[in-house]
Formats: structure tokens, sequence, C-alpha cells
């Protein structure tokens, strides 16, 4: 059971010493007789609820970095989009040389158009040879041919139109188009050069999607496993289904006008920094905040309950360890050890 040095009452008052006028007091020299009494103040302090402080270090990255790639093989006519500025989804951004790609097209439009006469003529002859058959004028033998006649043309048509649906394919990837929208990176080729998709020139930009925009960071360790202590003592009122709020400070100091969300903790501790990883979803309508960026980040929802907070001010650093002085029902100050579980501003958490 949790037990706090002011376990005698509701309410305790402590002092806070004037420490600084205590050491005037006693090093003037020029003044003579008792010294002057110091000025000290008493606090009430009681079991209050508080917010649990959570601040970490994070950087900025965007929801999604897409690769732009070349799709079919041949010469990058032209760029269309200027580097480094934000475009939207189906955008055109290069063209690359359409001519064969387009006379393949063609012919396969020419030979859709055959294999779909051919199958005219072959459904005509085998509603004739149908009729005749079943007046017995032809063979069976006839019949068959005629019929399988048919089936051939139909799967040439089939064929045909496959190929034409691959070469419409193959023609529209000569217009590579942004997949998302989002701020693109400089050009990894020039026009001029040959691209193929199986080589390392296929890659010719990249887009980093800015809205929604994430916040990597991570928990240390240690403030996780106390934090788990506290949930597990009932000292600690976690968040339900609305979930921790986020909120940014940026390295010029300024907060974020926009909050997020808490949208992803790991379940395991990342060997090399001994920490858990995290992530925020914040909004970023407006490409305020660019990928790389380093950040403050502050994810509140957590409370600590009927906790006792000590000015640090209040608490005396000795050999024997942390105290506070403690007015007793006779109004007498008497020195009081503490232990102390952490920092919460100017405050320190009291644990017994």
């Amino acid at each position: 059971m949790q037990k706090h040095i002011f376990s005698a009452g509701p309410k305790c008052r402590i002092l806070v010493l004037a420490l600084l006028g205590l050491l005037s007091a006693c090093g003037n020299g020029e003044q003579a007789g008792a010294p002057e009494t110091p000025e000290v103040t008493a606090l009430v302090l009681e079991a209050q609820t508080v917010p649990y402080p959570m601040e970490y270090v994070g950087q900025t990255a965007g929801s999604r970095e897409v690769q732009v790639r070349a799709r079919v093989s041949g010469i990058l006519q032209q760029k269309n989009y200027v580097e480094g500025s934000i475009v939207k989804a189906n955008d055109l951004l290069f063209t690359i040389e359409p001519d064969t790609y387009q006379a393949a097209y063609n012919d396969a439009k020419a030979a859709l158009a055959q294999a779909q006469a051919a199958y005219t003529q072959h459904s005509l002859n085998n509603a004739r040879i149908l009729k005749l058959y079943s007046e017995a004028v032809v063979s069976k033998m006839e019949r068959d041919n005629s019929v399988a006649a048919y089936e051939e043309s139909l799967a040439a048509v089939n064929m045909a139109k496959a190929k034409l649906d691959q070469a419409k394919i193959n023609l529209d990837y000569t217009e590579v188009r942004a997949p998302i929208t989002g701020i693109t990176s400089k050009e990894a080729v020039t026009e001029g050069n040959l691209v193929n998709p199986t080589e390392a020139s296929g890659l010719l930009t990249t887009i980093v999607q800015l809205d929604p925009l994430y916040v990597n960071f991570s928990i240390p360790g240690n403030e996780y496993l106390q934090f788990q202590q506290f949930q597990a003592e009932g000292r600690l009122k976690v968040p339900g289904a609305e979930g921790y709020t986020v909120e940014i400070s940026l390295s010029n100091g300024q907060k974020y006008k926009t909050s997020g969300d808490l949208t992803f903790m790991d379940r395991q501790v990342d060997a090399p920094t001994g920490g858990i990883r995290a992530r925020a979803t914040l909004a970023n309508s407006k490409a305020e905040i660019l990928p790389g960026q380093f950040a403050r980040v502050h994810v509140s929802g957590a409370f600590l309950i009927n906790s006792i907070l000590v000015p640090q001010r209040a608490v005396l650093k000795t050999q024997q360890g942390e105290m506070v002085y403690v007015i007793d029902d006779n109004n007498v100050a008497n020195p009081r050890p503490i232990q102390i579980a952490m920092n919460l501003g100017d405050y320190y958490l009291v644990e017994n």
C-alpha cells in the first residue's frame, strides 16, 4: 500500500526557506547584535491529480515516401515539374519518348480489327453450316470443322484484345504521373538519358507525403518501466478510447498549432538505443513542417492520482538524503526525510 510522509492528516504544511535571506544575514559583518529572522513561507500540501509528464526528442517524417520509377524503357524526353515543389496525385512528372509504344499500340489495334473481321466471317459461315447440318445436307465432320474454326476465330479476337490492352498500358507508362500528393525531390535522371525499369536509371524522383505528417520518437526503457510500475500500483490513470494527445515544439521553441494522436508504439525494445519506438500523426495541410526536422514531443492524457508534490526549492539536500521541514500541530518545524520518485517541472513527486 502506498505510504506518504503526510499520512497523519489530509493536509500538511511545509516550510520553503528563504536561503538567500539567511546567507545575507550571516554574511553581514557590519551589523551588530542578533541576526534578522529570515522570512519563510509555509505551504499546505494536499494529495492531487496531476498530468503525467511525457516529453521526448523526435524527428518528423512523411507519412508515405514513394519512389517514382520508369515502367518502360526509352529516352527521357521531358521533365514536367519543378523540383522541390508540391505535386498532386496523377500530375504529369516525366514524359518518356512514346513513338515506339504508339506504333506498337497502332499495330495491336489493327491486329484486333483483322481478328474481328475473321471472327465475323467464321460466325456467319458457322451459322449456315449448322443450319445445313440440321437439314442433313452436310456431314458431321463439316459441322465440326466449322465449329472449330469459329471458336478459333473467337480466341484470336480475345488474344488481340489482350495485346491491345498491353500496348495501351505501355503507351500510358510513357507518361510518368505522381502516385500520391506530396513534395518532390530533385530529379535522378535528366532529359535525354535512356531509362530502364530494371536498372538504376529507372528511379526518376521521390515524393514524400506531408499530410498527415509522422513524428518518430523513442521512449527510454527506464521511463517505460516506471510508467508500468505506476500503472500496476493504481497510481496512474491512462486514457481510454480517446487515446493520447501529442503536441510538438519545433527547434525555434514555438509550439505547433495543431495537435495529433499517438498512433504507434512498438512492442519490443530497440536493441541499439534501449528505447521503445513510437510515432505520432499530425495534420500538416499547409506543409508548414518538412520531413527531417527535430522537435520536442509532448504526450498528454495520463494522470498521476492521489499524488503529493513538493516544490523543489523546499527540499534540502543533506548527507542523509533529501529532507523537508514539516510544521506540526504546535507550529514547530521539524525536518522529515522524503523519497523522491521523479521530477515534475519545478516540483518533486514524493514516493515516501
